[in-house]
């Protein structure tokens, strides 16, 4: 793997140079943009992934200029696509948008500037790209030429990651029908799997991958322990307080979601909540209102925030732990945006936890469920000329109401990939094994895989405990996390794809921010009162042997209750250990002891 930063470049085409000053207002491009604007330019699927602030909307907007035809976006965001096509027209580049909440004159007009070869770029949802008849629409004669198909958001095409969108998994076969051209993926955060399930559900060939990094020096992340909500309550109102400009509290909940929103008004925080519950126009007018600075506090669940164009978010709290890093890091990383510092602060009490693993629960359909929408696929399909069921998911709904529709998709796109059905040009199921021995084999390999998938999102919760209860430097864990074992995964078969990788070498060399709060602060140890307990007890054990004791970083220890592990950290008569179970617990050094003939 090689830095983007250390390769040299040619300059830029002189159209695109010309572009970027005049069109874009920009006097050269940012880290990052040039190797994925050239892959773009020479014809490459291109996977980017770039974090939030880093321009990735430059990387397809100037291109796009170049091409003959249209360049089609496609995002989960309405709001994202109405602000990048509003700025486009600004700018005098013809734009349009589709998605479901465009009255139908609008829509009927964009298409018709389509047709008429007056766009340069057209936005739309998944679930409108999927829609077989807006294929149609595209296909038409005299229609322009799909130039590039850029997937925005890309992380949720992978059900490793943590925004994981059904109708995503269903781009790969929309885009073979408009004549496979080339695909731009972007995405903010992607850890090595979910870069390889990136890759794999779009059906990139010859793919690059430019990953420019994680690391953001302005953003200073700390971590708080609590024990109750009250607590919670005060400290989020503190914060909110006490920290300047625009801030973000997140939320897991919409009940805590309206339960701190309105705290904060009670208190006198000027804010508004946002969260999939209310109705559209309300979370319109509560996002407006944030952003033209009317509120100075968003309480939001985590359907906030993907591609809001803020600067100066100057703190981030999560009041709720979110389900992974890569989820803390995408909506932590929406403050700072302008590069000033800003604060990130999680807000730990253990029994979010709870609220995480529900959400887990209903991730990923059972086997039970699998093979349930099997049977019913081959019945309802078997009822049928040509075996062919159509419109698939409202047949399945009708049939198991009690399932719900992500379940039901994510289930009909399995049956798919296992040669069970095939998807007809028009969207619908055909039938393709009607159910022998290698089929249900296959089924059962499929399940397991789900129920793997599941087991790996239960360790992915538990690396996000572990960073709110370590005392290594936050910096220092995000950034081995979204690196975690990409050498050895890219010569695994994980990694036997086509693609060529563009990554950045460690970005602290080895060393710690310096700015988070463990590293400005090392933690001190909060103890539970059945903790309390024992640490009298072992007190008293160790009266006759109370002496001063030193340790050094990397040495090996033991601790009574908890066994052997690795001396992370040493503050004063403070000791850090890790242990096996990849668990941080900080103890007064005299209770800590050294392993017989470990050298110090």
């Amino acid at each position: 793997m090689q830095s983007t930063a250390k390769r040299a470049r040619k300059p830029l085409d002189r159209d695109l140079e010309n572009a970027l000053r005049k069109v874009f207002g920009f006097p050269h491009l940012r880290p990052g943009q040039d190797d994925v604007i050239r892959s773009v330019m020479d014809g490459h699927d291109t996977l980017a992934v770039m974090p939030t602030g880093a321009g990735k909307s430059l990387c397809y907007q100037l291109p796009a200029l170049q091409f003959e035809g249209v360049t089609l976006i496609v995002s989960p965001l309405i709001s994202l696509m109405r602000d990048q096509a509003t700025k486009l027209d600004e700018a005098g580049i013809a734009a349009a948008v589709l998605n479901s909440a465009l009255p139908a004159s609008e829509a009927r007009d964009a298409m018709d500037a389509f047709r008429n070869h007056a766009l340069r770029m057209l936005f739309v949802t998944p679930e409108r790209l999927v829609d077989p008849a807006f294929i149609d629409d595209l296909n038409a004669q005299g229609a322009p030429e799909i130039a590039l198909v850029v997937v925005d958001e890309a992380h949720c095409i992978s059900q490793w990651g943590h925004d994981f969108r059904p109708a995503y998994v269903e781009l790969v076969h929309a885009i073979k029908q408009l004549g496979r051209p080339p695909i731009l993926a972007l995405t903010a955060t992607a850890t090595p799997a979910v870069m390889v399930d990136i890759v794999r559900e779009l059906g990139m060939r010859q793919v690059n991958v430019i990953h420019t990094g994680v690391y953001r020096e302005n953003l200073h992340f700390t971590v708080e322990q609590l024990t109750n909500p009250e607590d919670k309550r005060r400290r989020v109102i503190e914060l909110a307080r006490e920290e300047a400009g625009s801030g973000i509290v997140y939320c897991a909940t919409i009940a805590q979601c309206e339960a701190l929103h309105a705290a904060l008004v009670d208190s006198g925080v000027t804010a508004e909540r946002y969260h999939g519950k209310l109705a559209a126009s309300a979370r319109s007018a509560s996002q407006d209102a944030f952003m033209e600075d009317r509120v100075r506090v968003m309480v939001a669940t985590n359907a906030f925030g993907m591609g809001i164009d803020k600067p100066d978010i100057r703190f981030v709290i999560h009041a709720q732990m979110p389900g992974s890093l890569d989820a803390y890091y995408q909506e932590a990383g929406r403050a700072g945006r302008d590069g000033e510092p800003a604060r990130c602060t999680l807000l730990f009490e253990l029994k979010d936890k709870q609220v995480q693993q529900f959400f887990l629960s209903g991730r990923y359909p059972s086997a039970q469920t699998i093979e349930r929408v099997a049977r019913t696929v081959r019945d309802l399909a078997n009822e049928t000329s040509g075996k062919t069921l159509e419109k698939p998911i409202a047949r399945l709904r009708e049939a198991m109401p009690d399932i719900g529709a992500n379940k039901l998709r994510v289930a009909a796109t399995l049956l798919n990939d296992i040669g069970m059905t095939r998807r007809t040009r028009r969207g619908g199921m055909k039938l393709i094994d009607a159910g022998d021995d290698k089929s249900a084999i296959r089924l059962d390999d499929a399940s397991r895989e789900y129920a793997a998938r599941a087991e790996r999102d239960r360790a992915v919760l538990e690396r996000i405990i572990g960073y709110a209860q370590s005392a290594q430097c936050r910096w220092r864990m995000l950034l081995d996390y979204f690196a975690h074992n990409i050498d050895e995964r890219r010569a695994s078969a994980e990694f036997a794809v086509d693609a060529r990788y563009s990554t950045p070498d460690d970005e602290l060399d080895g060393k710690t921010c310096g700015v988070c709060d463990n590293c400005l602060h090392p933690p001190e140890v909060i103890e539970s009162p059945r903790e309390h307990r024992e640490q009298m007890r072992i007190d008293e054990e160790a009266k006759p042997k109370r002496v001063a004791r030193t340790f050094e970083t990397g040495e090996r220890v033991r601790v009574r209750r908890y066994g052997e592990g690795v001396v992370e950290m040493v503050s004063g008569e403070r000791v850090a250990v890790r242990f096996p179970d990849d668990a941080t617990r900080t103890f007064v050094a005299e209770f800590v002891r050294r392993v017989p003939g470990e050298l110090r």
